[in-house]
């Protein structure tokens, strides 16, 4: 094509400045061959249309690029831009900007390949597309003498027709991936041309979850594993027929299981996995992401022989009820995890056995196998050697009260764990049951230097939260590990934000918690003399059962030393003389870190970062195995763990499961006593949840029992209440209810006063006092004369008199209320109808200014529902709070949402009553009187959990009575409230003749 006529083409394309800019590149663009040139100028063409300045680019680097590719490949590259430039043409700028610097440093065979990419990603994502495009080349330089490389690219294609961002991962991460199978590889790298084929299979089969296959392959690829790696990838290619998804997390279960007890373990647990995933995929899915949970608590007390011994009973326990029971088999498993962490594996047996012969319906064997039901956790906690913690949690805080002067809550720690009360400054989480010594006294100051170190986490600040040293040490962090991943949203810095910021967060955890446990076995030593003898008692018991430093892998012997000097008082000789290097750095750090009268949280995560980083510098190969861990083990599992979890390699003999071991439950209370979210999530999703939201700002988690009238029994944990301030409105509505019923609120203020006791009473016949009583000194004067001793009490006192009594009133703000009611009775041509929820406000405002009038104490609070694990519960006043203008803001603010899940919201009002000292507490409920979720079954179960609370709460010492404001249900009123009495008020004008005769009546 000819300079004259290619200049007058842009003339066409291109206008004013832009068109002087394009006619400089005539001359560079003449030299194309013309075939190209025409192609060329039509694609320019239509990004012209687009985008001017993109076209010009196009133009500009479009010399060079034609001496790099072929026609076919410069005609794709071109039609790539066009596809970006139609949906982003900032990217296709970018794009064009950066071909001439990509295609320079790829190889030729590669550069269609980096065309075909970009253009299949461009599809679903520009940006994408060209952050891929820039990369190619730096990803393909580090592996391009791999002859898999073509294969792999053309994965990388096939991924990116099902997902863009798995198929940029995958491209990334080729590289450290090909590095790590080279390790393990044969000269004519048969392990990796089998791996990418897998990878091929799964990619055909399940698109971007082949990605997630690739990418895993650090994790199961590992030298506990290499030798069992052939029978992972069959019995993986054989789920792999059932899904991708299924498969990986097939591979990631049976990983975990091989990690932990090799062969001995993997047969057993495969066997019973084949039987379970044949129910179905949901029963599969189950079944397969719980394994790695099973194995992480079994781990967490037992290791080599005793581990894989302790797997084979319990996969025989589970294939024994799968015979019976299949839905049985599935919970039992499903609760192992919870179950472990309370009991024995022997006693877990003859538990789940037992329940198959007492529980035949099937509710009651998923309640019971679930341990949902309290009948279950007392089977499984009853018949058990050692110490329970319900007989001693009076003593131990008692015991802890009088240590550290603070007051504290003892719960069982599978109760904190659901309950989400760690970190409170209040609760210590305690194992349910201690046996690990034979006497009961051992047990019991295994408990005491347990409650020891839960007290001294609160007192010294393990969970300390947002102070200046941790966003210090934050930012120190972000500059030492740069690659750490970013925040999620706002959340406070505490030691677990701390250490995510390490490139392997298992491993640091693992070493923070022999720290921290360390510092507060220190500082305990030093304020609290009395307790010494313990602490040394259970470090001597500690030091008896520990394993042989020398026979452990290389990346477990940091932390078994580490352990050793920080709990134990030190190692020994023949473990200092083989490992000096190891034992010399360990002793300073923890001399310099934590020795000293004042050693801090931040501290403990300095002294962390310091072996973090000679580990990383004296074992670098091991780096990418230490990521397994993530596998069997959560990085936030544990803020205080007493010992890491060292994993031996597992005999090749059988062996029957050992006995406790003194010390055990030192080191699995300190792995587990401190969940973390995550675990927390898991549990509710495997309980069927799919409604379960993460707590506000300021909003509290408290759990309660729920009576099951199927069940006859209650289960355990089954409603979370979220205790937190409602959203402020206006005092508009106070001061219009104030305004329309002036004279009612005069009217019941001067009845209610009429209720406040005189401020002196006047008591007679004491034996001292203000004054004489005269009669009594008569008649005393009388019997002396007539020879009688006389009665010495002839004084009068007068005593101060007041009211003792405390009412919560439970407002319902469910949906229901905001049904109108019709025209009021009384006026009903004159006053139109009212939100059932508008009435329970102006009666409420009304009963305020009843209160303020006589004096007593009282608490409003409010509740709503979204199912059993999102039961609102709105503080509007708390008994301390005094009633301000803040308070009728919040009032104004009441409104009607969601529904009525009646039994959890009273259990949780009677709970804060309780707390209260007062003489006589009353609930008064304000409800439109009929309990609804959409999550309780039936009507019936609704109204016989809310019954069983009432009553409770009667037991309890607290008069419940209800108001309602529902004329026509008058039956259901009946059933519901009968055994603890209610009223019906459908009028606000009926208030100042009912309220004065019901409040008299209750407080008498």
């Amino acid at each position: 094509m000819a300079e004259s006529q290619l200049r007058a083409k842009l003339r066409q394309l291109f206008k004013g400045s832009d068109a002087a800019e394009a006619e400089q590149m005539v001359p560079r663009l003449a030299g194309i061959p013309t075939e190209r040139l025409l192609f060329l100028t039509s694609i320019g063409a239509g990004l012209a249309s687009l985008s001017p300045r993109t076209a010009l680019e196009f133009f500009r680097v479009t010399p060079e690029v034609a001496t790099q590719l072929t026609s076919f490949e410069l005609q794709a590259w071109g039609e790539c831009g066009k596809r970006l430039a139609s949906t982003n043409v900032e990217a296709a700028y970018q794009f064009f900007r950066a071909s001439p610097q990509v295609f320079e440093a790829l190889p030729s065979a590669h550069r269609l390949s980096a065309i075909v990419l970009t253009t299949r990603q461009a599809t679903m994502s520009t940006r994408t597309a060209v952050e891929t495009f820039q990369m190619f080349p730096s990803v393909v330089s580090r592996i391009d003498s791999t002859p898999v490389l073509p294969r792999l690219l053309s994965i990388v294609n096939e991924v990116a027709r099902h997902s863009v961002r798995h198929s940029q991962d995958l491209l990334r991460q080729s590289p450290v991936v090909v590095t790590h199978v080279r390790t393990f590889d044969s000269p004519d790298q048969a392990l990796l041309n089998r791996l990418v084929e897998m990878t091929a299979a799964f990619a055909y089969r399940a698109g971007g979850t082949a990605a997630e296959f690739f990418l895993a392959i650090p994790n199961f690829l590992t030298q506990r594993t290499h030798g069992h790696l052939n029978a992972l990838l069959e019995h993986t290619q054989a789920f792999l027929e059932r899904g991708g998804s299924l498969a990986l997390y097939y591979l990631r279960a049976a990983t975990a299981v091989v990690q932990q007890t090799g062969h001995q373990g993997y047969e057993p647990w495969r066997r019973l996995a084949l039987t379970m995933c044949a129910q179905g995929n949901t029963n599969s899915y189950q079944f397969l992401k719980l394994t790695p949970e099973v194995m992480q608590t079994l781990a967490a007390s037992r290791s080599g022989p005793d581990l894989t011994a302790a797997l084979r009973l319990l996969c025989e326990t589970v294939a024994d009820l799968d015979r019976v029971d299949r839905t049985a088999a599935l919970e039992c498993f499903k609760s192992a995890p919870l179950a472990l962490r309370q009991t024995n594996i022997e006693h877990f047996r003859n538990w789940a056995l037992a329940g198959l012969a007492h529980h035949p319906d099937g509710r009651a064997v998923q309640a019971y196998y679930g341990l949902q039901s309290r009948a279950s956790r007392a089977a499984l906690q009853g018949g058990q050697d050692g110490v329970a913690l319900d007989t001693v949690s009076a003593i131990l805080r008692l015991y802890v009260e009088g240590l550290t002067g603070r007051s504290v809550t003892i719960v069982p720690l599978s109760s904190a764990a659901e309950q989400s009360v760690i970190g409170d400054g209040r609760t210590i989480p305690l194992p349910g049951r201690i046996n690990d010594f034979a006497d009961e006294e051992s047990n019991f100051r295994l408990y005491k230097v347990l409650a020891a170190h839960g007290a001294g986490q609160i007192e010294y600040g393990t969970h300390a939260a947002d102070t200046p040293e941790l966003i210090a040490l934050r930012q120190d962090f972000q500059a030492a590990f740069p690659t750490a991943p970013p925040p999620t949203g706002r959340e406070p810095v505490t030691y677990r934000t701390l250490l995510r910021h390490f490139p392997d967060p298992a491993t640091a955890t693992r070493l923070f918690t022999i720290l921290e446990n360390a510092r507060i076995d220190r500082r305990l030593r030093r304020a609290y003399r009395g307790i010494r003898r313990d602490l040394d008692f259970i470090a001597a018991r500690l030091r008896e059962t520990r394993p042989d430093v020398l026979q452990l892998p290389p990346e477990h012997q940091w932390t078994e030393i580490l352990f050793r000097i920080a709990l134990c008082g030190g190692v020994d000789a023949v473990t200092r003389q083989q490992l000096p290097h190891i034992v010399t750095a360990l002793e300073q750090i923890v001399t310099t870190y934590l020795d000293h009268p004042t050693a801090a949280l931040t501290d403990t995560l300095l002294a962390t970062q310091r072996i973090y980083d000679i580990i990383e510098q004296v074992q670098p190969s091991d780096a990418t195995e230490a990521a397994v861990n993530e596998v069997v083990q959560q990085p936030d599992d544990a803020p205080g763990e007493a010992g890491a979890t060292e994993v031996s390699t597992p005999s090749t003999s059988p062996a029957s499961p050992s006995p406790p071991q003194p010390g055990q439950s030192f080191e699995t209370w300190s792995q587990e006593h401190t969940p973390s979210q995550h675990d927390l999530t898991a549990q509710f999703l495997r309980e069927g949840l799919t409604d379960d939201r993460m707590l506000e700002a300021d909003g509290q988690a408290f759990f309660y029992d729920e009576w099951d009238r199927e069940l006859g029994d209650y289960r355990v944990n089954w409603c979370r209440v979220i205790e937190h301030r409602p959203t402020a409105g206006t005092r508009t509505f106070v001061e219009l209810t104030r305004a329309r019923h002036h004279g009612l609120i005069s009217s019941i203020r001067h009845q209610f006063q009429l209720m406040k006791p005189e401020a002196l009473r006047r008591v007679t016949g004491e034996l001292d006092g203000e004054m004489f009583d005269l009669d009594a000194v008569i008649d005393r004067q009388l019997d002396r004369r007539a020879a009688l001793s006389g009665n010495e009490r002839i004084y009068i006192k007068h005593l101060r008199r007041h009211r003792n009594v405390a009412v919560a009133f439970l407002l319902d703000m469910s949906s229901s209320t905001a049904r109108t009611l019709t025209r009021y009775p009384r006026m009903p041509y004159t006053r139109p109808g009212q939100r059932i929820i508008d009435i329970e406000k102006e009666g409420l405002v009304i009963m305020n200014e009843a209160l303020e009038a006589v004096g007593d104490s009282y608490a409003i609070y409010g509740f709503t529902s979204e199912g059993r694990r999102n039961v609102r519960f709105y503080v509007i006043k708390e008994f301390e709070e005094r009633y301000s203008a803040q308070i009728e803001e919040r009032i104004g603010g009441i409104n009607y949402q969601n529904n009525t899940r009646l039994g959890a919201a009273v259990r949780h009002a009677v709970c804060k009553l309780t707390g209260h000292q007062a003489r006589t507490k009353l609930l008064i409920l304000l409800s439109d009187g009929r309990p609804y979720d959409h999550d309780y079954g039936d009507a019936r179960y609704a109204r016989e959990d809310s019954k069983q609370a009432l009553r409770s709460a009667r037991q309890s010492g607290i008069t419940p009575f209800c108001i309602t404001i529902e004329r026509d249900a008058d039956q259901e009123l009946r059933e519901l409230y009968g055994d603890v009495g209610y009223t019906v008020i459908d009028d606000v004008l009926s208030l100042p003749e009912k309220l004065p005769g019901i409040y008299r009546r209750l407080t008498s």
